[in-house]
């Protein structure tokens, strides 16, 4: 029964992701804030960034930074 449950809501999600405009916006809270910083900072092309943390958040921060 919970099989069949958390397949159905990784079908919604997915139908939202593409039916909806969910899916043309920020896809994890580290590019959420680089993308945020980036506003509010125009120099951060040139700008050296320390991230302090561990884990996915991390590491999407980093990724995110290096695109920038």
């Amino acid at each position: 029964m919970l099989n069949l449950l958390f397949q159905r809501a990784l079908e919604s999600g997915k139908k939202v992701r593409t039916d909806t405009d969910i899916g043309r916006s920020t896809a994890s809270l580290g590019h959420a804030a680089v993308s945020l910083l980036a506003e509010r900072r125009p120099e951060l092309g040139t700008a050296t960034a320390l991230v302090v943390g561990t884990g996915e958040l991390g590491a999407d921060v980093a990724a995110a930074l290096a695109r920038k």
